[in-house]
């Protein structure tokens, strides 16, 4: 079985079918998939100039890990992650159904012991404020994301 690592000064990932190891701030953490589909679904994106509205997937998902960067070449502010329960584009109209913060220089990380599930899609939006009406963009390359879902 052939493994693909991915490194950065921040994380080590190693993606193994429905698996994935990462070292999260230094800490080792397995997602394992926990039913006969997987998280099969692997997700990175390094942030652009904008809030970054983003559909992943448009009908029922389930979320078994998030991790943020936060890089500090947009600034010293906290940024905000915004994920929705959502089959379409997510806009500053929409509530979100969690709001990671993600702390200059540093990582946040979800890793649910029951999966997040979403009856709709998912999607998520990157934005500088906590509001959820906040429709500030962040800066190129200032947030990296990445999601195991299915």
């Amino acid at each position: 079985m052939s493994t693909i690592d991915i490194q950065s000064n921040l994380s080590t990932a190693k993606f193994r079918q429905s698996v994935l190891e990462c070292l999260v701030d230094g800490f080792p953490v397995t997602l394992q998939a926990s039913d006969a589909s997987g998280y099969g679904l692997f997700h990175h994106a390094l942030s652009a100039a904008s809030t970054n509205a983003t559909v992943l997937k448009s009908a029922p998902a389930s979320i078994g890990l998030i991790t943020v960067f936060h890089i500090s070449g947009g600034g010293v502010d906290n940024k905000f992650v915004k994920i929705y329960n959502k089959a379409t584009t997510p806009t500053a109209s929409d509530t979100p159904i969690l709001t990671l913060v993600v702390h200059n220089n540093q990582t946040t990380a979800i890793v649910p012991s029951i999966p997040l599930f979403l009856s709709e899609g998912l999607s998520y939006r990157m934005t500088a404020n906590y509001a959820d009406s906040d429709n500030t963009a962040v800066a190129a390359g200032e947030l990296a994301i990445n999601l195991a879902y299915a």
